[in-house]
């Protein structure tokens, strides 16, 4: 990532895990994500997030979970890293 770094003159890499919230470019697909997930939350549901490797998923969640009140939601992640969740 260094040489992605240099190449484009970043000053820190762009796909981090510890990227701010406030830095996130808000796109289409995470606006889209942000009100499926609020009306999930709305309706007192569950939400699952699913995609490819490298869609953005983890982005999109740190992104949302940014913008909740710790006091008031409680977050649990669940990862199927291989295989078939069921």
């Amino acid at each position: 990532m260094d040489v992605c770094r240099h190449t484009f003159g970043l000053s820190k890499n762009p796909f981090g895990a510890d990227l701010p919230r406030k830095d996130i470019l808000v796109t289409p697909v995470i606006t889209a994500t942000k009100e499926r997930i609020d009306y999930a939350v709305h309706m007192g549901g569950v939400a699952l997030i699913t995609g490819d490797i490298g869609s953005g998923k983890s982005t999109i969640l740190r992104y949302l979970i940014g913008g909740l009140h710790p006091a008031e939601y409680q977050v649990i992640a669940v990862t199927a890293c291989s295989g078939s969740i069921l």
